[in-house]
């Protein structure tokens, strides 16, 4: 039986009022995912309902680390000798990131430094290492890149002491749907919530998304994604038709995935909306 069927899940935490039910219900609630989505939820849910409980699960049940309290400051790193593998740049990023701690006493300023080279870094990779890191890496990446506020830290360290939120590793193998929840089956145990949602985050392969617009382009031949299907193939954002001619489509934030893998916080979508407005500025000029 699919959980997405249950009246009582929910797919899309974001889609509006997708929330409003689970709310103004007092019962306890588990969350699939533990990343900074499940934080924003679980501190919603928890403040709803002076009773609820909420679980979390993922399959390593890793919380994203918080932000520093105060600005630490970065510098740039020099990457030109941090090799063209995965292997290498795995070493060469681990011994950056210890260096800096070493100096600042803090990791933070040298996984942040890292984020500003990781387009170009990402595109030295081939695919099998593209692959490997996407499927090994990319969520321990991301709970030291994608930090929670300080402030929202203090609240789930609160919320687990007092037991209102548990977090835990593991994988859903069964759903049985009853009257007043949804009973989960897992490795484990067996438990049953009066609601569960989903916050893992969209499909991270364009071509199983079902999206109507970009699956009408790719029927279409006008775009084409990268071998993992992680984003759209682009000129600089301009999208690049499935014979790899740009055409009047362009592209920036996460659509570009494929290409740069850092490509969802504002400074880089900023610099991408500015390279588009550059380029549409010097057609029309033409």
């Amino acid at each position: 039986m699919r959980l997405s069927d249950q009246p009582r899940y929910v797919g899309d935490p974001w889609r509006p009022g997708a929330l409003d039910e689970v709310l103004a219900d007092d019962g306890d609630v588990l969350v699939i995912g533990t990343g900074l989505t499940m934080v924003d939820v679980a501190i919603s849910l928890l403040r709803s309902g002076a009773d609820r409980r909420v679980e979390a699960i993922s399959r390593n049940g890793r919380l994203p680390r918080r932000h520093a309290d105060r600005y630490l400051g970065e510098v740039v790193p020099d990457i030109a000798t941090w090799g063209e593998s995965l292997d290498e740049i795995r070493a060469a990023v681990a011994t950056h990131v210890a260096r800096v701690e070493r100096l600042l006493g803090n990791w933070r300023p040298g996984v942040d430094e890292v984020r500003y080279r990781v387009a170009e870094l990402w595109g030295r990779l081939g695919h099998d290492d593209r692959a490997l890191f996407v499927r090994e890496l990319a969520g321990r990446w991301g709970i030291h890149r994608h930090r929670m506020p300080p402030s929202s830290g203090v609240l789930v360290d609160e919320a687990r002491a007092a037991g209102r939120l548990v977090i835990r590793a593991g994988r859903i193998t069964g759903v049985e749907p009853g009257p007043d929840g949804i009973t989960i089956r897992t490795a484990d145990d067996v438990r049953t919530h009066s609601w569960v949602v989903n916050c893992t985050g969209p499909q991270s392969d364009l071509r199983r998304l079902g999206n109507p617009v970009l699956d009408s382009l790719f029927a279409n031949d006008l775009a084409r994604t990268d071998a993992l299907g992680l984003g759209l193939l682009t000129d600089g954002g301009q999208v690049l038709d499935a014979d790899g001619r740009p055409g009047p489509i362009w592209a920036l934030g996460s659509l570009r995935r494929g290409e740069l893998w850092e490509t969802t916080a504002v400074p880089e979508i900023r610099e991408q909306a500015r390279d588009v407005a550059e380029s549409l500025l010097d057609d029309g000029r033409r």
